[in-house]
């Protein structure tokens, strides 16, 4: 399955600081799972191939955000599970996801 823009714009927002990793995945990754919480969502996203990070302990990245429309906002959490692997999940605190997704409803904590 494609990124839709909730996940591409969970990783960009995420990984703003890995710009060749988040091109590999924005390029080569696909969805092979996906669910909505109600707060939120996950997705597991495979690479065709294996990649490597510049340093190994980077295998987690949290960054929370606000949101126009949410009293408490909530984070993006990018997880490697293996060598060709990431999990993304998006959770709001005491709120449900925001639908229609707006990019531009969010901005960093």
């Amino acid at each position: 399955m494609n990124l839709t823009k909730e996940e591409i714009f969970a990783l960009t927002f995420t990984l703003r600081n890995k710009l060749d990793f988040l091109k590999k995945v924005l390029n080569e990754g696909c969805v092979i799972e996906r669910s909505k919480t109600g707060v939120g969502f996950f997705s597991t996203i495979k690479l065709p191939q294996t990649f490597t990070l510049e340093n190994n302990k980077d295998r987690y990245w949290e960054r929370g955000f606000f949101h126009k429309k949410l009293p408490y906002g909530g984070c993006f959490m990018i997880a490697v599970e293996d060598d060709n692997c990431l999990e993304i999940e998006a959770v709001v605190y005491e709120s449900e996801w925001p639908e229609p997704f707006v990019e531009e409803d969010f901005f960093p904590q």
